[in-house]
Protein backbone atom coordinates (compact mmCIF):
# COMPACT_ATOMS: atom_id res chain seq x y z
CA UNK A 1 0.00 0.00 0.00
CA UNK A 2 1.59 2.89 -1.03
CA UNK A 3 0.03 6.40 0.35
CA UNK A 4 -0.46 9.40 -1.37
CA UNK A 5 0.82 12.73 -0.63
CA UNK A 6 -1.06 15.55 -1.37
CA UNK A 7 0.40 18.72 -1.73
CA UNK A 8 -1.69 21.86 -2.21
CA UNK A 9 -0.06 25.26 -3.44
CA UNK A 10 -0.56 27.78 -0.80
CA UNK A 11 -0.89 31.22 -2.91
CA UNK A 12 0.67 34.13 -1.30
CA UNK A 13 -2.13 36.64 -0.62
CA UNK A 14 -1.77 39.56 1.59
CA UNK A 15 -5.18 40.77 3.74
CA UNK A 16 -6.63 43.72 1.82
CA UNK A 17 -6.69 45.54 5.66
CA UNK A 18 -2.87 44.97 6.06
CA UNK A 19 -1.18 48.28 5.37
CA UNK A 20 2.42 47.92 3.69
CA UNK A 21 3.57 51.46 4.84
CA UNK A 22 7.32 52.00 4.67
CA UNK A 23 8.58 52.13 8.43
CA UNK A 24 8.50 56.02 9.85
CA UNK A 25 5.85 57.23 7.17
CA UNK A 26 3.27 59.51 9.06
CA UNK A 27 0.36 59.24 6.66
CA UNK A 28 -0.42 56.20 4.00
CA UNK A 29 -0.38 56.76 0.08
CA UNK A 30 -4.36 56.75 0.30
CA UNK A 31 -4.93 58.82 3.03
CA UNK A 32 -5.09 62.39 2.96
CA UNK A 33 -3.99 65.19 5.34
CA UNK A 34 -6.23 67.16 7.81
CA UNK A 35 -4.29 70.25 6.68
CA UNK A 36 -4.19 69.32 2.99
CA UNK A 37 -7.10 71.01 0.54
CA UNK A 38 -10.25 72.25 2.35
CA UNK A 39 -10.13 70.11 4.88
CA UNK A 40 -9.10 73.04 7.45
CA UNK A 41 -12.40 74.61 7.47
CA UNK A 42 -14.04 71.10 7.96
CA UNK A 43 -11.84 70.44 10.89
CA UNK A 44 -12.57 74.31 12.29
CA UNK A 45 -16.15 73.65 12.00
CA UNK A 46 -15.99 70.25 13.95
CA UNK A 47 -14.00 72.80 16.80
CA UNK A 48 -17.18 74.83 16.63
CA UNK A 49 -19.61 72.28 16.86
CA UNK A 50 -17.75 70.72 19.99
CA UNK A 51 -17.63 74.21 21.86
CA UNK A 52 -21.29 74.75 20.78
CA UNK A 53 -22.31 71.47 22.43
CA UNK A 54 -20.32 71.47 25.34
CA UNK A 55 -22.80 73.03 27.96
CA UNK A 56 -25.01 70.63 26.66
CA UNK A 57 -22.35 67.54 27.13
CA UNK A 58 -21.27 69.49 30.69
CA UNK A 59 -24.84 69.16 31.87
CA UNK A 60 -25.27 65.67 30.52
CA UNK A 61 -22.22 64.39 32.75
CA UNK A 62 -23.11 66.01 35.85
CA UNK A 63 -26.69 64.57 35.60
CA UNK A 64 -25.16 61.36 34.52
CA UNK A 65 -22.46 61.42 37.24
CA UNK A 66 -23.91 63.36 40.17
CA UNK A 67 -23.16 61.51 43.25
CA UNK A 68 -19.62 61.08 42.65
CA UNK A 69 -19.38 64.12 41.52
CA UNK A 70 -20.74 65.31 44.84
CA UNK A 71 -18.30 62.85 47.13
CA UNK A 72 -15.37 63.88 44.93
CA UNK A 73 -16.52 67.68 45.67
CA UNK A 74 -16.67 66.92 49.30
CA UNK A 75 -13.27 64.90 49.51
CA UNK A 76 -11.59 67.65 47.80
CA UNK A 77 -13.26 70.50 50.05
CA UNK A 78 -12.00 68.31 53.21
CA UNK A 79 -8.82 68.04 52.25
CA UNK A 80 -8.39 71.88 51.64
CA UNK A 81 -10.17 72.34 54.94
CA UNK A 82 -7.36 70.68 56.72
CA UNK A 83 -5.06 72.22 54.61
CA UNK A 84 -6.04 75.67 55.76
CA UNK A 85 -6.86 74.78 59.15
CA UNK A 86 -3.01 73.44 59.60
CA UNK A 87 -1.57 76.32 57.81
CA UNK A 88 -3.23 78.73 60.23
CA UNK A 89 -2.58 77.01 63.50
CA UNK A 90 1.59 76.41 62.32
CA UNK A 91 0.67 80.71 61.34
CA UNK A 92 -0.24 81.07 64.71
CA UNK A 93 2.19 78.72 66.37
CA UNK A 94 4.77 80.85 65.32
CA UNK A 95 3.62 84.22 66.74
CA UNK A 96 5.54 84.27 69.76
CA UNK A 97 4.07 83.67 73.00
CA UNK A 98 0.98 82.46 71.56
CA UNK A 99 2.17 78.07 71.03
CA UNK A 100 3.50 77.96 74.89
CA UNK A 101 0.06 79.68 75.94
CA UNK A 102 -1.70 77.35 73.89
CA UNK A 103 0.28 74.28 75.24
CA UNK A 104 -0.27 76.12 78.82
CA UNK A 105 -3.82 76.08 78.33
CA UNK A 106 -3.73 72.52 77.29
CA UNK A 107 -2.24 71.44 80.20
CA UNK A 108 -4.24 73.06 82.44
CA UNK A 109 -7.48 71.15 80.48
CA UNK A 110 -6.03 68.07 80.79
CA UNK A 111 -5.24 68.10 84.70
CA UNK A 112 -8.78 69.93 85.18
CA UNK A 113 -10.01 67.17 83.23
CA UNK A 114 -8.33 64.33 85.14
CA UNK A 115 -9.20 66.00 88.67
CA UNK A 116 -12.89 65.98 87.61
CA UNK A 117 -13.09 62.95 85.93
CA UNK A 118 -10.97 60.25 86.63
CA UNK A 119 -9.44 60.72 90.46
CA UNK A 120 -12.63 59.83 92.10
CA UNK A 121 -15.25 56.49 91.50
CA UNK A 122 -18.57 57.82 91.13
CA UNK A 123 -16.78 60.78 89.07
CA UNK A 124 -15.50 58.16 86.39
CA UNK A 125 -19.07 56.26 86.32
CA UNK A 126 -20.58 59.31 85.80
CA UNK A 127 -18.24 60.27 82.69
CA UNK A 128 -18.76 56.64 81.54
CA UNK A 129 -23.02 57.42 81.32
CA UNK A 130 -21.87 60.79 79.72
CA UNK A 131 -19.91 58.59 77.23
CA UNK A 132 -23.27 56.56 76.15
CA UNK A 133 -25.58 58.67 76.64
CA UNK A 134 -23.67 61.12 74.02
CA UNK A 135 -23.21 57.51 71.44
CA UNK A 136 -26.90 56.78 71.75
CA UNK A 137 -26.92 60.30 71.01
CA UNK A 138 -25.16 60.03 67.62
CA UNK A 139 -25.40 55.87 66.73
CA UNK A 140 -28.77 55.51 68.10
CA UNK A 141 -29.46 52.51 70.16
CA UNK A 142 -27.98 49.06 69.65
CA UNK A 143 -30.64 45.85 68.28
CA UNK A 144 -29.64 42.76 69.24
Amino acid sequence: MESKVETKVVQDTKPSSLKTDPPGSMVSKGETSLLEDNSLPNVLQLVVDFFENFPDLVVKIVQVYKKPLIYLGLIVSSIVAVYVSLTLLMAIDRIPLFGPFFELVGIGYTVWFVKRYVVNDSDRQELTSEVDALKTKVFGKKKY
